[in-house]
Order: C-alpha cells, then structure tokens, then sequence
C-alpha cells in the first residue's frame, strides 16, 4: 500500500512540475455525462470473474496542456467522477484518475476536430455499502476519445476510458475491478 501511495504521490508531483513550467500553455475544464458503464471483478489468481452494470452519473475533469507543435498537446489532468451505483446492488463507487494526455490535430481553427489519448493513475473509492470490510487499492487508467474545438474556446469530446482497481483483505489481494464508460462532455478552454 505505501508503494502505491509513493507512486500517486509522484504523479501528483510531476503534474504540478509539468504545469508550473513554461511548456504550460493553457487548460481545459470538462463538464461530463458518464454512461452507464460496466464493472468487472475478477478472483485474484482465478479466471472467474462477473460482470455488472453501472447507472449513469457524471464526471468534471480539469486539464492543462503545452503546445509540442501546431499539431501536437502534451500535458496532464485529473477527473472527479460522481459516486456512481450499479444497476442491482447497493453501494456506491468512483474512480479518482491521474493521468497523461496527448491531443493531435490540424492547426487550430474555427472548427479544429482532434484526437486524444489518456494514460495514468485511477485511485478506487467506494462507500461502506460497496467495500464492506475490504480495503480498496488504486490501479491504472487509460481512454481514448474524438472531439471538437470550437472558436479555439469550447469543446465537445467523446471519450471511453477504463479504469482499474481492486480489493484486499488482510493485505491479501482478493479481487481485480475493471470499470470501463463512455463519456461525453462539454468544455471550456483558458
């Protein structure tokens, strides 16, 4: 658990590193709408696994990025997704990710439409209802999406993103999640 601490501690770190420095070129706030997605578990050790559907709910996700070229953004961004059901237990869950993102496209215009990929850090939360007496552990996040820059200040993206997690008890890894969604959101760029 503390390496894994260590680890979300790092990219936090990176991230306000990448946007105190001069590649910081401007940001990104998304208002999204999640669909209902899919929850996975997975025994640790064992193929058996169960496959459970999630409500909608909806995500805000804050981004800064640097211009490498005309065509190419790096840069880095955080998403709070809203505590979210499945769709026959109770409880209640979310994921935390911290990642890293490109955006490729032509040069910005009135109308640029992009491509974009997300790859980083998903910390697992759930409420008592959800975890029961189980400790619940951070894994990994990656997405892949299409949108559209408008007047090079709002945007319209879809994204789908998995994220990974799982839980232990006693220290001991009892099951792997996998939550995979679609997003779509609206945004505003500064």
């Amino acid at each position: 658990m503390k390496k894994r601490a260590a680890l979300g501690t790092a990219v936090l770190i990176c991230c306000v590193v990448f946007f105190s420095g001069s590649a910081f070129a401007g940001g990104t706030l998304k208002i999204g709408i999640d669909s209902g997605g899919q929850l996975t578990n997975t025994v640790s050790g064992t193929n058996v696994s169960a496959t459970e559907d999630v409500n909608n709910s909806a995500s805000l996700a804050m981004e800064g990025f640097g211009e490498l070229n005309k065509n190419f953004d790096l840069g880095g961004g955080i998403e709070f997704q809203m505590p979210r059901e499945m769709t026959k237990y109770t409880g209640k869950f979310n994921f935390v990710p911290i990642y890293l993102m490109m955006r490729l496209h032509p040069e910005m215009s009135d109308l640029t439409p992009y491509l974009t990929a997300q790859l980083g850090f998903a910390i697992f939360n759930g409420d008592t209802n959800f975890k029961g007496n189980l400790t619940l552990t951070p894994g990994g996040h990656v997405g892949v999406g299409v949108g559209v820059i408008l007047d090079k200040n709002f945007l319209f993206e879809f994204l789908a993103t998995v994220d990974t997690g799982g839980a232990e008890y006693n220290g001991e890894e009892v099951f792997k999640v996998s939550y995979s969604k679609v997003t779509f959101s609206v945004g505003i760029n500064f």
